[in-house]
């Protein structure tokens, strides 16, 4: 179950689409709608399963989060906001690097603050 406030931070910060995948429950939820991404494909790669979600997880051990991922006009912010949750916030726009970076370190911190209430 995710936080209440969480769909409220997705609609601030202008995230399109959002991924909350559960470890140790197993489920997937979402904020949005995906068709509005102009690709899918980092959901599908990362997010498509248990199989893939596994494998992401894995690749994060030891990594200092959050993480970008970028496929085309596509980015990913992945937090981890606690042991068994993985997050994937997908937006598009125009910044560069150095502002998507800053940016993925204050939505991370805002969502420990709301993974924390």
């Amino acid at each position: 179950m995710l936080p209440a406030t969480f769909s409220q931070f997705v609609s601030t910060s202008k995230i399109t689409f959002a991924v909350v995948a559960s470890l140790d429950k197993g489920t997937v939820e979402t904020v949005g709608d995906r068709k509005d991404l102009p690709s899918d494909d980092i959901v599908n790669q990362y997010f498509g399963d248990a199989e893939t979600i596994g494998a992401l997880n894995r690749s994060l051990e030891g990594q200092l989060m959050p993480r970008m991922i970028s496929q085309g006009e596509v980015s990913c912010i992945v937090c981890k906001p606690s042991p068994d949750t993985i997050i994937g916030l997908l937006y598009t726009d125009d910044r560069n690097v150095v502002e998507k970076y800053r940016w993925s370190k204050k939505l991370n911190t805002e969502l420990l603050k709301i993974w924390e209430d």
